[in-house]
């Protein structure tokens, strides 16, 4: 499986300077697009919660930002962007530069990225990225990369709560206030208390003036319910969908599929419905929503769950071959 969906992209932010200061670091880039109207672009520090530390505006296809101080190198993230969405690099002194494919290069710390980001390209499964990930960090363990990369050696190493606070205390402090990390270890946490066997938790979506609530389909008709979290930009969550239509059509009479979009624009959403032709309903909010999966601490999607029709949680996290068999299994 090559993991290009998994390429760590770091990105840069910064405050605007004046015109006759010149900055430490300057992001520039010629975009492989051309806008046809100037896009405005938010440049966020990854390592401060909420911190969108400078705008700046796309003209034809060129993107310039300068950074009037860089004091330490840390990580930002350019959103809004329109082909690559966002892009994600270090901010450190000099000239850094962005290519046609999203990839940040010109400076130490993201030259030594793009060449990891092609190591990383490599990966044929999950286990062979951990591996390299783990490897990079601890490379990197002294600079800004590897904090970055130690969110990734938590993520995919697949730890409980307690577990994932236990590998905390092995690495330097000012990880643990990480938002990235700390967000994690929330949703680990969260997940744990929504475990098989677990009330499932309610949650209720706004859309056009209405509302609709997850408990308004659990238990309906006495069928079984399995909740799909899912986004139309998922590759993995448009592979499951002949899975769920096969069990849809195999168990109709004992079994039941809500969709939850997560992560994802109200009108993508719809066009993928429609694309997909799913025959299910579909939970979906006026904005992209993201409150349904952090109440249960999903970190990845598609992410399924089975509730059985007085509500309790009978699996969750499975597709495929596995997640066929514990649906014959619970319908039996």
């Amino acid at each position: 499986m090559k993991h290009s969906f998994l390429l760590i992209l770091l990105a840069a932010a910064s405050m605007m300077t004046s015109c006759t200061d010149k900055p430490d670091a300057t992001i520039q880039a010629n975009l492989p697009f051309t806008v046809k109207e100037p896009v405005e672009v938010a440049l966020v520090n990854m390592d401060v919660e909420d911190d969108t530390v400078a705008r700046a505006i796309i003209t034809d296809s060129v993107l310039n930002i300068p950074v009037a101080k860089v004091e330490k190198p840390f990580m930002a993230r350019i959103v809004n962007l329109p082909v690559f969405n966002r892009i994600d690099l270090v901010v450190e002194p000099g000239v850094i530069t962005i290519d046609k494919e999203g990839n940040a290069g010109g400076t130490v710390l993201n030259e030594r990225l793009k060449a990891l980001n092609d190591e990383f390209e490599n990966c044929e499964t999950e286990e062979d990225f951990l591996v390299e990930i783990k490897k990079a960090y601890a490379e990197n363990r002294d600079n800004t990369l590897g904090k970055f990369f130690y969110f990734y050696v938590i993520w995919y190493s697949e730890p409980t709560f307690a577990q994932a606070k236990a590998m905390l205390d092995t690495v330097p402090a000012e990880y643990r206030t990480a938002p990235r990390i700390v967000k994690l270890l929330k949703t680990l946490e969260t997940a744990e208390s929504t475990v098989a066997g677990s009330k499932f938790v309610d949650f209720t979506i706004e859309r056009c003036g209405g509302a609709e609530r997850l408990s308004d389909f659990v238990g309906r008709d006495g069928k079984y319910t399995i909740v799909d979290f899912w986004a139309s930009w998922c590759g993995p969550c448009r592979r499951e969908m002949p899975n769920l239509k096969a069990l849809l059509q195999k168990y109709e009479a004992k079994l039941q599929i809500i969709g939850v979009a997560v992560w994802d624009e109200p009108d993508d959403t719809f066009k993928a419905i429609q694309e997909l032709e799913l025959p299910w309903h579909v939970m979906v909010s006026d904005k992209k929503l993201t409150e349904p999966a952090d109440l249960y601490g999903v970190n990845g999607i598609p992410h399924i769950m089975l509730i059985d029709p007085q509500g309790i949680i009978v699996f969750r996290g499975l597709q495929g071959e596995e997640l066929a068999d514990a649906v014959a299994n619970a319908l039996k």
